[in-house]
């Protein structure tokens, strides 16, 4: 009850204070003089939220790292906007920014001592941290032609047409259904799945948390108040075997040993929950766990001895053997994770106590994966293989799953006259319809992430020359003359498809072109296509049971399975 009286009082500092606070965030930004668009509109936007990213930094000095995880993991999620689009990046950047706290760590602080002062300095947080964020937000704005504009209440107001507020809705959709339908962290998680309790292979499990969106609203907690206990689902992930046959040797070693660090602190983690029979509850109320210092140095010879041992054979390769030194410098990283700007250090050092972050482990995890097996020399061809069978067993879920002769064409290398003009990646066919899907796997920088005009213009570029293609490989397959010797003349209706990993941020005028250059042939995400093909809108899956959430965070044994069995392949 401690949790709900801490998320109560920090509700009611919110609603005391909110907008005293959103005004010192918005005093901190310049106002503009004149109307600017463009790359001046841009530079603008960079250099106000640095100003207020440098104010994050500035205002966590107040308390140790360690305290600000805890006081940010207790305090309602409804300060972070957990019914917005926003509510995982306003979380996930101002978590990063309490790492950089350099105050000495105290004892570890009750949930009793969230005060008033505390509940306060959490939302000022917050709040700048949001305000860092609408504002690097707006870049997107900019770049597909919106303007700024002087304001007599506020630094600068966004002016943009229909088009754009469409494209800029359709993209955060689409990012949504996309992290949501295939839990995509940059495609870290097609390599983790949901682990199978009827097949017991602990030897490929692993501990994680996820934080779903939440829909929770004054009305809905005046009916529940029990309903915040359940902010993080703790569950458990199988290592895909198919990693271990990944040529780590080819990809960046700090990349690969991060991953069989990451990993090694999520088994421990599953270890401790087959003994202790509160973790499980600790980590589905606040995410992480809190240790003694005293017991940092055996807790990192259990993560390394995990690395070395299983780790080795998960994400085999010409790797150094882990050390505690190497531990502890990797596992406290800052920078990096999802987009290099979302979640901080998997571990929190300090004089009295060390925090594991199994949220931020999960998610740094899925991106130390998806970042390493997106290389190239000897990693080339591997992440798109795994994503074009991804694609492709979703569509089998469909009324489009092919057979037959259609089903030949999956992977194949179509020829005229014997040259090779196309490999087909993924095939959906229904009756007399055959559909060809180009699957793209892209790797989409942090530069795209936080809005980059030339990362943006550039991957618009590379969807419209991968249409142009797969629409002139269409064009050859229903003129249908010597291609292999499949049949293409069989099918009325031929059509194409570029289905890609994450959501691509196209303007009015990038669609105009697409139009043109490939007529009829749309670039799409994995929840799209699916939609397309079942003739259903792509829905949010909905993770919210908060009164089933609430009472099982409340029993006394939770753990769902047997102790780990490394045995079990």
């Amino acid at each position: 009850m401690k949790i709900l009286k801490a998320r109560a009082l920090s509700r009611w500092c919110y609603e005391e204070n909110v907008h005293a606070y959103y005004s010192k965030a918005q005093q901190i930004i310049d106002p503009i003089p004149a109307v600017l668009d463009g790359r001046e509109a841009a530079e603008y936007l960079e250099a106000q939220a640095a100003k207020l990213e440098a104010s994050c930094r500035a205002q966590v000095g107040v308390y140790p790292s360690n305290w600000w995880l805890f006081y940010l993991r207790v305090i309602s999620p409804v300060i972070f906007g957990c019914t917005s689009v926003s509510y995982t990046r306003y979380r996930g950047f101002a978590e990063r920014a309490s790492a950089y706290s350099e105050r000495q760590w105290l004892a570890v602080p009750g949930t009793g001592h969230l005060s008033e002062p505390q509940a306060k300095r959490c939302i000022r947080l917050v709040i700048t941290a949001a305000a860092a964020e609408d504002v690097r937000g707006k870049l997107n704005y900019v770049y597909l032609g919106a303007k700024l504009v002087p304001s007599t209440d506020r630094p600068f107001e966004l002016v943009s047409s229909d088009a754009v507020d469409e494209a800029i809705n359709s993209f955060d959709e689409q990012a949504r259904l996309n992290d949501t339908h295939t839990g995509a962290a940059r495609m870290g998680n097609p390599y983790l799945s949901d682990f199978n309790r009827g097949q017991a292979k602990y030897s490929q499990a692993l501990m994680a948390i996820s934080m779903p969106v939440l829909l929770l609203t004054q009305q809905k907690l005046a009916a529940n108040p029990e309903a915040e206990v359940a902010q993080f689902v703790p569950y458990i992930y199988c290592a895909d075997k198919e990693l271990s046959s990944f040529p780590w040797s080819g990809g960046p070693s700090s990349g690969g040993m991060e991953a069989r660090l990451l990993a090694a602190v999520m088994r421990v983690a599953l270890a401790d929950a087959s003994i202790y029979k509160g973790l499980w509850r600790v980590l589905h109320e606040i995410g992480f766990v809190m240790k003694s210092a005293d017991g940092l140095n055996d807790y990192l010879e259990r993560v390394c001895s995990e690395a070395n041992r299983w780790g080795s054979r998960m994400f085999p390769g010409d790797l150094p053997i882990a050390d505690k030194r190497m531990a502890l410098q990797m596992l406290t990283r800052t920078e990096g994770g999802r987009s290099g700007r979302y979640f901080g250090p998997a571990l929190r050092t300090g004089s009295d106590y060390f925090c594991v972050d199994l949220l931020a482990a999960t998610l740094r995890l899925e991106a130390a994966i998806a970042s390493v097996t997106a290389g190239g020399g000897a990693t080339s061809g591997y992440r798109g293989k795994s994503w074009e069978a991804v694609v492709q067993a979703a569509i089998n879920k469909t009324s489009w799953q092919p057979f037959a002769a259609a089903k030949t064409l999956i992977s194949k290398t179509l020829k005229i006259d014997g040259r090779a003009f196309t490999d087909v990646d993924a095939v959906a066919c229904r009756g007399k319809s055959l559909m060809i899907v180009s699957c793209k796997s892209w790797q989409l920088s942090n530069r795209y992430d936080v809005g980059d005009f030339s990362a943006v213009q550039n991957k618009a570029k590379d969807a419209l020359r991968a249409a142009r293609k797969l629409y002139e490989d269409v064009m050859k397959m229903r003129a249908g003359d010597g291609i292999n010797s499949f049949n293409f003349r069989a099918y009325s209706d031929i059509s194409g498809v570029v289905c890609v990993s994450s959501p691509l941020l196209l303007s009015a005028e990038h669609r105009m072109e697409l139009d043109r250059v490939a007529p009829d042939i749309p670039v799409l995400t994995l929840p799209e296509l699916v939609g397309r093909l079942s003739g259903k809108v792509p829905k949010q899956i909905d993770l919210q049971k908060w009164a089933a959430y609430a009472a099982f965070s409340r029993q006394s044994s939770l753990f769902p399975g047997a102790p780990i069995d490394d045995s079990a392949d």
